[in-house]
């Protein structure tokens, strides 16, 4: 008698806000979009943002969670803090330095090849 073997893979879906359309981050991500990540990546890496989520955007140059500890963070040890201080809820995020944050650049984003902000939703290159 053969075995009965199977496999599930699990991926969570997303209703684009713009389209209504059905994805998943396994398909081609475009530069702008949002979406918050499971709570399982919540670490002391990339964090929660002060609602208690943690989101991302994609940047031309890749991933870029918000919530994250910034590569040359001026307070590593300091879990209160935020890199980058976010305002607003998706699609409306605005993201700088105006609160309990380091001295680390100026609220600008290097992802990959992309050296940018993100303001009132939109990614503007620098």
């Amino acid at each position: 008698m053969p075995n009965d073997e199977w496999q599930l893979f699990v991926q969570s879906v997303y209703c684009r806000s713009d389209t209504g359309e059905l994805t998943t981050l396994s398909h081609p991500r475009e530069p702008g979009m949002m979406w918050y990540l499971d709570s399982e990546y919540a670490t002391d890496f990339y964090g929660v943002g002060l609602d208690g989520r943690t989101l991302s955007v994609q940047t031309p140059g890749g991933q870029w969670v918000i919530d994250s500890r910034a590569n040359n963070c001026t307070r590593p040890d300091d879990k209160g803090h935020r890199c980058w201080v976010r305002h607003g809820v998706p699609p409306e995020i605005n993201v700088d330095k105006a609160g309990d944050t380091c001295a680390a650049g100026a609220g600008s984003i290097m992802c990959g090849n992309y050296h940018g902000f993100l303001r009132n939703g939109y990614l503007e290159e620098c």
